[in-house]
C-alpha cells in the first residue's frame, strides 16, 4: 500500500512547488497552446500574445550578454524584413535586468534590428515557456498553438527555420 501512495504523493509536492514558484506544471509544449504570456516593451507598452493571434508569432528568447543570442539577431531581422508583409510577427524578449533599458536600446539601434523588442527582468518568460537557457526560440501558429521549438542558437535564413515558419504562414 504504501509503494503505491509515494508516486501520488511525489507528483502532488511537484504541483504544489510548482505552483508557490509560479513554474508552470508542463513547459510549452509542440502542439499545445503556447502560454498565455505578456510583457512590456522598453516604452511600456504590453504585448500579449493572444493579441497577436491571427499572425505566425517568432518569439525569441535572449539577453544582450548572450553571445550566441547577438550572433542570431541580424538573421532574426533579416527573417523579420522579408516575411512580416506575409503575416510573421517577430518577438524577441529581452531577459536583461531592470537598468538595462540603454543598453538594449543602443543593442537595437547598432544592429538595426526593427521588430519588436520585450523586456522582461524578471524572467516570467522563462517560468511561462519553461526555457532551459538561452537563446530559445518558439514558432507560434496563427490560432496561438506552438508549432516549433529550438534551443540554441538559430540562423533565420537558414532551411532548418524558414521551411517551419514558411508552412506556418502557408496555413
Amino acid at each position: 500500500m504504501p509503494n503505491r501512495l509515494l508516486p501520488r504523493l511525489l507528483a502532488l509536492a511537484a504541483v504544489v512547488v510548482a505552483s508557490a514558484c509560479n513554474i508552470p506544471e508542463r513547459p510549452a509544449e509542440v502542439g499545445k497552446a503556447a502560454p498565455a504570456y505578456a510583457a512590456e516593451t522598453l516604452d511600456g507598452e504590453t504585448v500579449a500574445l493572444r493579441e497577436l493571434r491571427g499572425d505566425v508569432v517568432l518569439l525569441n528568447v535572449w539577453a544582450t550578454w548572450c553571445r550566441p543570442c547577438v550572433r542570431e539577431m541580424p538573421s532574426l531581422e533579416a527573417l523579420h524584413q522579408e516575411l512580416s508583409p506575409h503575416g510573421l510577427n517577430v518577438v524577441a524578449v529581452s531577459i536583461d535586468g531592470a537598468s538595462s533599458g540603454g543598453e538594449i536600446r543602443s543593442f537595437l539601434q547598432t544592429h538595426g534590428i526593427s521588430f519588436t523588442i520585450l523586456h522582461d527582468p524578471g524572467k516570467r518568460v522563462a517560468r511561462e515557456f519553461a526555457t532551459i537557457g538561452l537563446p530559445e526560440t518558439y514558432l507560434i501558429s496563427r490560432d496561438g498553438r506552438v508549432l516549433h521549438h529550438w534551443i540554441g542558437m538559430i540562423d533565420g535564413r537558414s532551411d532548418r527555420v524558414r521551411g517551419p515558419v514558411l508552412q506556418a504562414l502557408a496555413e
